[in-house]
């Protein structure tokens, strides 16, 4: 897959927008801020997902013949899904043509995700955002060796 995707997902009570850039984004964020409400959202036939692509949840069970037999689609993984940290699945998710949203707080050891696409969930009640876990910063050295930030 190739490209950017925007998701949103709303239903009466609670909008998430985002954009997924890469093939692993990474959603983190503290307790009750609506991780796993999103990933129960995706599940429920009633709520509106706006997408380009097809977006469902991995199911815990036959996942490993569902990621060689499916292309295009992205999957959202919860932290619940027991085999998120292991190496068998990093493994299965690199051979794969899909797009991953892995929702967890876990460290992801196996996986090789840029840091420019692990995002925090803020809460703000009705509208969630997706704010960047990690920002950049830029050193300019120059020439009489002050080093700059920017």
């Amino acid at each position: 897959m190739v490209g950017k995707h925007h998701i949103v997902v709303r239903n009466k009570y609670v909008t998430y927008s985002f954009e997924i850039k890469r093939k692993y984004t990474i959603i983190r964020g503290d307790s009750a801020t609506g991780k796993t409400y999103m990933c129960s959202m995706l599940k429920d036939i009633s709520t509106q997902v706006n997408s380009s692509v097809h977006v469902s949840v991995l199911p815990n069970s036959n996942w490993q013949i569902l990621l060689r037999g499916v292309s295009g689609q992205v999957f959202v993984i919860d932290e619940t899904f027991p085999e998120i940290a292991t190496k068998e699945f990093a493994k299965a998710m690199k051979y794969s043509d899909n797009y991953f949203i892995l929702i967890t707080r876990e460290n992801l050891d196996y996986v090789p995700y840029s840091v420019r696409e692990v995002y925090k969930l803020v809460s703000a009640k009705k509208y969630n955002s997706m704010n960047k876990a990690f920002t950049e910063t830029t050193l300019l050295a120059t020439a009489d060796g002050i080093t700059k930030v920017i």
